[in-house]
């Protein structure tokens, strides 16, 4: 950009010469272009004085009688014009010696000016004919000749003379041959020559108003660029600077005054401090020696300022200096390039910079048997994620990130690779005792508990240990042999380490096999749904129906859903699988009897994505299902996040009729905080109470507490695994209405859930048994 800088400044120099032509009178316009507004001061100071001293000389003239008798009775009016001719002359002299030119002023006593000459030679004409003509056409020259040191003092001039000369020769020549009028009359070229010097005038102020123009359209453009510029002449030393230059450097105006040296400039800029502990005779020396630089120079200021800085002389030995503050475009490149190789949550290396630092590493010869990889994630991240939100679950990545810069020595690297999963690089001698205590250093670290926002929470972490030997020599197989290590030590119960050995990848190839099973399964037809009863125990008889998912697989036959559920999760099927779990349930609940409700678990992935109330709406309305008939539960997970949208979700779905269920209830966190925002239908208590109520009378109390709750602001309760008499006796002495467990029924495929259906219901008319006995008989 800089570079760019220098060739728009001699762009802009030769916009003159674009205007007037290279061949015109402003024939030099890049050196014109260049002249500073203090010049042109200068120059209207020089014609108020030529101007003046040329009153003061006609003046004299007229006193002396040397004029007096060609203006003969005007006296008094030629008087009168040549003291306005000086008034006009002070003027200019005062109106150049202000801070700024007033340009319409300027052009103003211009225009008083010519009117005085053509004044007095209409005057003269009149008194004395011919014989004035040639000395007014002298004396207008001079006039001429005045005007022209503001518009050029060297070139302009010299040609508005030669003109001059020529025409006033030409009159010589010719002055005795009359030229004839057009009314018959003779004129002589005296006369001529005076009309084409008026005409040479005119021609000569408006090409010094379009040259004035010019340089008011350059200097503005000068003192509006955003960088820097300034400008030397062959004897080093400041011709113009614009203020941008002075901001940069610290310069105040009477520092860049013109003819200032480059040496004085310098140091004024070390008094200022831009330049900190650089001595000056090196910095001035350094300064000198870069002027042929064809690019910029990039030099950092004591204050942390980065300017780019070109400087360059012409073949007139000036020279041209544009600085540029780069300091932010510097400071986002850093960034940007940071970014690329560092993870912007944790500030740890990322996948690219580890790439690159292991390939390095793995080159050296000396590295053959002295690196190891050790690739850890966090056990119980996803649960505090889904459960205290990800601004938490961020801050704890970051503490986590930090613990493991703790850990590890000068020369190794950790990375983050993924949402919780990080990778360490450790340089020294490999041996399996030495890889084995720092893996456990690093789960007891990362094991401590964490404050997190007044949250106090604990996770912990498995690792996984692969070596670079001779048969792991390649960079990639080294992390990918850790990564299946760590899937053993998952496998193996978490919080615990695992070196990587050949058979383990027989392991996870046969888990990369099913993940790809899964994800054509709904395609090909392999998930089915069983669903488990729900029996209301005042009226005995089975009210609704949970619907489960289970998959048959073609060759390992019925696959439980503990098995693949967090496959689903990883690879991102949740929202696709759930949706068809809606459509099947609504379905087969179509063909059951209408006092039979059936109810579907929806996951957070899938309710914290848009299109869940359309998904609903689709599935009743292809199934011809009632939405009374259908009821959604969720988790307290589903609410802790984005909670205000979920709130506003659940009551679209409750004013199309559906019942909306808070499953597991009490396991987690804040439940009466989501009772008090959302008015549920059902509450069901977490099997986990239920199975310990007979031991635990925390639990019994519990169960006593959720059911009252319930009753209090009119919600259905459920007891969820119920699977001894002694427990459905205890829960519904307590108050339970509805009860679901292996003790009423298994979860069954829809064509044997309703033989069951069909058995109860004779069952219960052969021999009017109801409630729990019911129950204990089928």
């Amino acid at each position: 950009m800089s570079v760019n800088n220098s060739k728009n400044f001699r762009i802009l120099s030769r916009l003159g010469a674009t205007l007037f032509g290279d061949d015109g009178l402003v024939a030099n316009s890049r050196f014109f272009s260049a002249l500073p507004r203090h010049h042109e001061q200068s120059a209207e100071r020089l014609i108020a004085v030529l101007q003046f001293l040329l009153a003061v000389l006609l003046v004299g003239m007229y006193s002396f009688g040397i004029l007096a008798s060609q203006f003969g009775l005007l006296n008094q009016i030629v008087l009168g014009l040549l003291c306005a001719f000086a008034i006009s002359a002070s003027s200019r002299w005062i109106a150049a010696s202000g801070d700024a030119l007033p340009d319409k002023l300027l052009d103003l006593l211009n225009v008083v000016d010519v009117f005085v000459f053509l004044a007095l030679a209409m005057f003269a004409q009149a008194a004395a004919g011919e014989v004035s003509s040639d000395h007014l056409a002298f004396w207008l020259g001079i006039l001429v000749a005045i005007r022209l040191v503001r518009a050029h003092p060297r070139t302009v001039v010299v040609a508005g003379g030669a003109a001059f000369i020529s025409l006033m020769a030409m009159s010589n020549l010719l002055s005795q041959q009359p030229i004839l009028g057009p009314d018959g009359e003779n004129f002589r070229v005296s006369e001529v020559t005076l009309l084409m010097l008026v005409l040479f005038l005119g021609l000569l102020a408006f090409a010094a108003w379009q040259a004035r123009k010019t340089m008011s359209y350059l200097n503005a453009t000068l003192e509006n660029m955003p960088h820097g510029v300034a400008l030397f002449d062959d004897e080093n030393r400041l011709v113009v600077s614009n203020p941008q230059y002075s901001r940069l450097y610290g310069l105040t105006d009477e520092h860049r005054k013109r003819g200032t040296s480059i040496a004085d400039l310098i140091r004024y800029r070390h008094e200022a401090g831009c330049f900190g502990k650089v001595e000056y005779s090196a910095h001035a020396t350094d300064w000198m020696d870069s002027f042929e630089a064809s690019e910029p120079s990039i030099q950092q200021l004591d204050d942390g300022r980065i300017f780019s800085i070109l400087r360059q002389r012409d073949q007139s030995g000036r020279i041209v200096t544009t600085t540029e503050d780069v300091t932010s475009q510097r400071q986002l490149e850093a960034r940007v390039e940071y970014l690329a190789y560092h993870d912007s949550l944790t500030g740890l290396a990322n996948r690219t910079l580890l790439r690159q630092r292991l390939d390095k590493m793995a080159e050296k010869e000396s590295s053959r048997d002295n690196l190891t990889a050790f690739c850890l994630d966090l056990d119980r991240f996803k649960e505090i994620n889904d459960t205290l939100g990800h601004e938490i679950g961020d801050e704890l990545l970051k503490t986590v990130g930090q613990r493991l810069r703790d850990c590890i020595g000068e020369g190794d690297l950790v990375a983050r690779t993924g949402g919780d999963e990080f990778v360490i690089l450790q340089s020294g001698p490999c041996s399996a005792k030495i890889a084995a205590g720092f893996a456990q250093n690093v789960i007891d670290c990362l094991s401590k508990p964490y404050q997190l926002r007044g949250y106090q929470v604990q996770i912990g972490t498995s690792v996984g240990i692969a070596f670079l030997n001779e048969q792991n020599i390649n960079a990639q197989n080294l992390i990918k042999n850790a990564d299946i290590a760590l899937y053993q030590a998952k496998e193996s119960g978490r919080g615990i380490f695992r070196f990587y050995a050949e058979s383990m990848g027989r392991l996870l190839q046969e888990r990369r096999k099913i993940e790809a099973d899964l994800r054509e399964a709904l395609n090909r037809g392999e998930f089915e749904l069983h669903y488990q009863p729900v029996l209301n125990t005042e009226r005995g008889h089975i009210e609704s129906m949970e619907a489960l998912i289970r998959w048959q697989h073609p060759t390992r036959g019925l696959i439980p859903p503990l098995e693949f559920l967090p496959m689903v999760d990883e690879i991102g099927m949740a929202v696709q699988l759930g949706e068809w779990v809606i459509l099947q349930a609504c379905n087969d609940a179509a063909k059951l009897s209408d006092s039979i409700r059936v109810s579907v678990n929806v996951s957070a992935a899938q309710f914290h994505r848009p299109g869940l109330a359309d998904a609903v709406v689709e599935a009743l309305q292809a199934s011809g299902l009632s939405a009374k008939r259908l009821e959604i539960e969720i988790t307290e997970t589903v609410l802790l996040e984005n909670t205000e949208t979920t709130i506003m979700t659940l009551q679209k779905l409750h004013e199309l009729g559906v019942r909306i269920a808070l499953d597991d209830f009490g396991t987690g966190y804040s439940s009466l905080s989501y009772l008090q925002k959302f008015s549920f239908d059902r509450l069901k208590i977490d099997r986990s109470f239920v199975r310990d109520s007979l031991t635990d009378n925390s639990s019994s109390t519990i169960i006593k507490s959720v059911i009252e709750l319930g009753q209090n602001l009119g919600m259905k309760i459920t007891a969820e695994g119920v699977e001894t008499d002694e427990q459905l006796v205890r829960v519904t002495d307590d108050g339970c209405t509805a009860i679901q467990g292996f003790l009423i029924s298994r979860p069954l495929p829809l064509r044997e859930l309703s033989k069951f259906l069909h058995a109860r219901s004779d069952l219960r008319g052969a021999t009017g048994l109801t409630d729990s006995s019911v129950s204990r008989a089928v």
